[in-house]
């Protein structure tokens, strides 16, 4: 097996569990001071080392070409914009007679054909208006030559600005150095008799039962490799495991679990590793027809297929007779619980564990079955 020994961020010791096992597992290399330091020491001064170095180095260059095409073209185009081009624009507005700045011959046949506009005749035969038209001149920039600048700054201006976003957004280079050590050292069998403290060596043992980031690989995946006939386990990690599962519940429960139960991936590596903790343990366990040394019928998980017709009552299944109780021990494996988050995203079995839930419960199951002589035990009552 490969040992892979890497030195832990801060993120990945943020578990209180996994920061004491590196702590330990540290002072054990380092210090050398208990058995399995010093086993797992000197396996790493004798084993096959292999080390590998990566170093990236991302230099990013950017091409200022396109800067000294605008800082050449600045003077030019700032010159236009303070001095732009113009044409005079006449203009023509009937107003006061005493605003018109100019009137012209256009202005008298305007009013000949706009007699409204007429205040008066004097005894001079002279008219006077009230209103004539006016014509004025204005200067004018909206010329073709003008709007071509216009929409050439704003051009520049969205290229600049997208320019200078790519930059921003990509102006750190990376930098990096990835060192790794391996080396292949045998730690199965030697590391099966160290207990009490150094237990903690589970967590550099298990390989094959485990995907990248440290989950068991889920029995969906494993049943498509039983159907494509693939090993599924390797006997001596599947025992570590068992084994230090065993350890665990220990620290945690201060006394050795009451039974092992073994179903779905009910292959022979696991089943042989599950037997050598039973035997070490002696913790009892259920595997096929055997439950403790004593004959059992079968595991059955009938219900299931009772759940794909029916969405209540669940009890019936045992009432109407799907589900035939047979004289002696039956052992029917439920996994009654309640949903949430973290489960709907890891299991396969979801509504499966409500209706367990219901059906373990009913109390119209509880009643027949006291009618119908059946008496319900738990595995304390088989050990005894």
């Amino acid at each position: 097996m490969a040992l892979e020994v890497l030195k832990p961020t801060e993120e990945e010791l943020s578990d209180k569990a996994v920061s004491q096992f590196y702590e330990a597992f540290y002072s054990c290399i380092e210090n050398a001071k208990s058995p399995l330091g010093d086993f797992l020491f000197n396996e790493l001064q004798q084993g096959e080392k292999t080390i590998y170095n990566k170093t990236v180095r991302e230099t990013k260059i950017f091409d200022g070409n396109f800067l000294d095409v605008v800082i050449g073209a600045y003077p030019s185009l700032l010159k236009i914009c303070r001095d732009p081009k113009k044409t005079l624009a006449y203009m023509q507005e009937v107003v006061a007679m005493e605003k018109a700045k100019k009137v012209d011959s256009e202005s008298i046949r305007h009013l000949a054909s706009h007699t409204q506009y007429i205040r008066d005749i004097n005894e001079q035969n002279e008219v006077i208006p009230s209103k004539i038209l006016s014509t004025y001149a204005e200067d004018n920039i909206g010329i073709y030559e003008n709007r071509f600048i216009k929409s050439l700054i704003n051009r520049v201006i969205v290229f600049l600005d997208t320019r200078l976003k790519l930059m921003d957004e990509n102006l750190e280079s990376i930098s990096a150095d990835e060192i790794r050590y391996k080396n292949n050292i045998k730690l199965l069998e030697e590391m099966k008799g160290f207990k009490g403290d150094d237990r903690k060596a589970r967590f550099v043992c298990v390989i094959s039962l485990v995907d990248e980031n440290g989950v068991f690989i889920s029995s969906r995946f494993r049943r498509e490799q039983l159907i494509k006939g693939e090993v599924l386990f390797n006997e001596d990690e599947a025992y570590l495991e068992a084994k230090y599962q065993i350890e665990r519940y220990i620290d945690w429960v201060g006394q050795l679990p009451e039974y092992i139960d073994l179903h779905v991936l009910e292959v022979p590596e696991l089943i042989n590793a599950v037997l050598r903790v039973y035997q070490e343990y002696q913790v009892p366990v259920c595997i096929y027809d055997k439950c403790f040394d004593k004959s059992i019928h079968e595991q059955a998980m009938k219900q299931y297929e009772y759940y794909q017709q029916h969405n209540n009552h669940f009890e019936d299944m045992f009432i109407k007779g799907d589900y035939q109780i047979k004289d002696g021990l039956n052992l029917l494996v439920t996994h009654p619980g309640f949903i949430d988050y973290d489960l709907s995203v890891t299991s396969s079995m979801i509504d499966e564990r409500l209706k367990d839930y219901t059906l373990v419960t009913s109390t119209k199951l509880k009643e027949w079955l006291d009618q119908e002589g059946v008496e319900v035990i738990s595995f304390r009552d088989l050990v005894k």
